[in-house]
């Protein structure tokens, strides 16, 4: 196969497989997150970069909150969003912001979106004033009721991301950080794909102005991942 034939063949056979991800998901119960990320670990084009038991945990909480309006720093394969979405309200709007987002992965996120729902796919440095104009444009300037970030894992990324986008989260809605466990290579020398970055060290001072904020760590020696989760 030609190389450029064999670019469109994979760039069709990923939106191919995103909808077919997306009817596995709605043939799924709604009261069943654990089969979910069954459907989604099927399709290792999406796979997400989350625990099991985090993932399952964080969508349930978007179904409590009654999720409408959500923003996801930190697109990746788009296996979280894909959850994120099966987990929110029929008529949700969703925004996703990476650096890099081709166009048959876009093409392939908002095919992961329910059926009313609207999935935007935001190219560009979240830390960006003009990058959070597009998401505010598309949600709302306030009411969001998840803010996920996973995104810039430096101190000062993180930190730019929480305070240029936590104000638009509404009274009771969830701001979460990934990755608030070290990582092996922080705690033991032991270089390893994970990197947690310095996410740990922000949770540390969140935690000290939300005393109510929440951990959720599927085990406290894994390796970076993690869920810190705020109620506004």
């Amino acid at each position: 196969m030609k190389p450029l034939a064999a670019t469109w063949y994979r760039r069709a056979r990923l939106i191919a497989r995103a909808g077919r991800l997306a009817s596995k998901l709605a043939a799924a119960p709604d009261d069943r997150p654990s089969l979910w990320w069954d459907a989604i670990t099927q399709f290792p084009e999406f796979q997400p970069l989350q625990k099991r038991h985090e993932l399952i945990w964080l969508v349930t909480r978007v179904q409590q909150v009654n999720a409408s309006r959500i923003l996801e720093i930190g697109t990746a394969s788009g296996g979280t969003l894909c959850a994120l979405a099966r987990a929110a309200r029929s008529e949700a709007r969703i925004a996703t912001v990476d650096l890099s987002l081709p166009w048959a992965r876009r093409v392939a996120c908002r095919r992961l979106s329910a059926r009313g729902q609207r999935i935007e796919c935001i190219e560009g440095d979240s830390h960006a004033p003009a990058t959070r104009d597009r998401a505010a444009a598309f949600l709302g300037e306030s009411g969001w009721d998840l803010l996920l970030i996973d995104g810039d894992h430096s101190l000062s990324g993180v930190e730019r991301d929480f305070s240029l986008y936590s104000p638009a989260v509404r009274r009771g809605g969830l701001i979460v950080l990934h990755d608030i466990v070290p990582d092996v290579r922080r705690r033991l020398g032991i270089a390893t794909s994970a990197d947690s970055g310095d996410v740990p060290e922000f949770w540390k001072t969140l935690k000290a102005r939300y005393p109510r904020a929440e951990e959720i760590v599927e085990d406290d020696q894994q390796d970076a991942c993690g869920l810190g989760v705020i109620t506004v």
